[in-house]
């Protein structure tokens, strides 16, 4: 059975009309509905600002047992800050990849999303070959420390240029995220992307878009997840698979709805 996860900061958005925000103010009471509404996990948030090092400086400190209970959801983080940045930042991305260090010795964290969407990413594989390059240049694999963590790469590019971008990788922590709702508004058939990808396909992001259109409540976009389950199934898929989804009414209800959908399809997909 898959693991649902939340992505920080759309439960108790800091801003209503905006995405990717840590929930600065707020970010132990969201921890704390996330946990009651019986996600299994909670997809961090490092974004730009890098305002997630105030949770980690009170993770630092607290031994409270509640503390201890928190840290727990916090399997998956999701290195926001690079999202738009050219890969000609070569250093910034750098620095970035390094600072993720701090954040595996305090957190459990099992899976890194790392995601390369800038406009020169819808270019060719040799994009996601020199964003290979300086992830190898990091040396990600040093940072385990005995922990089986594993890192995707979410990049706007066909199955076809990733599997050939990656075919003379030999960094086997280093898979795919697959955003079903980004490929449907490329135009592509997530269900089909699945099946190419295959064992390469290390966590997924759950969201709804229409060809070309923005980030809606599951169900009213193009993306048929019933396929998109049965191709995960048919490629045997396990992993975490993380709701980034849209917040157009009450965020909490919103979570509420998207967790029951996707919990819906499962019942279907038994």
């Amino acid at each position: 059975m898959f693991s649902i996860g939340l992505m920080q900061g759309r439960m108790l958005p800091p801003d209503r009309f905006t995405y990717q925000n840590f929930p600065e103010n707020n970010w132990k009471e969201e921890i704390d509905l996330i946990d009651k509404m019986g996600f299994d996990f909670i997809e961090c948030l490092y974004d730009e600002d890098n305002k997630i090092s105030s949770m980690i400086e009170y993770f630092k400190k607290s031994k409270k047992v509640e503390d201890i209970d928190r840290k727990r959801l916090l399997r998956a983080i999701c290195l926001d800050a690079i999202t738009n940045l050219s890969i000609d930042d070569r250093h910034k991305i750098q620095n970035y990849l390094r600072d993720l260090e701090n954040f595996i010795k305090i957190l459990p964290l099992e899976m890194i999303i790392l995601p390369f969407l800038s406009n020169d990413s819808l270019r060719d594989k040799e994009f996601a070959k020199k964003v290979i390059d300086i992830i190898n240049s990091v040396n990600l694999e040093s940072m385990n420390e005995g922990k089986e963590l594993r890192f995707a790469l979410e990049l706007n590019l066909s199955s076809d240029l990733i599997i050939e971008a990656f075919s003379d990788l030999e960094n086997k922590n280093l898979g795919i995220c697959l955003d079903l709702g980004n490929l449907m508004h490329l135009g592509l058939r997530p269900e089909k992307e699945i099946k190419k990808l295959n064992h390469l396909i290390y966590h997924v992001h759950i969201k709804d878009r229409k060809i070309g259109g923005p980030n809606v409540i599951l169900g009213q976009g193009d993306v048929d997840f019933l396929e998109c389950l049965n191709a995960l199934k048919d490629i045997e898929y396990k992993g975490m698979m993380t709701l980034e989804t849209s917040y157009p009414y009450n965020p909490i209800d919103c979570a509420k709805d998207n967790l029951l959908f996707v919990k819906s399809l499962f019942e279907v997909n038994k």
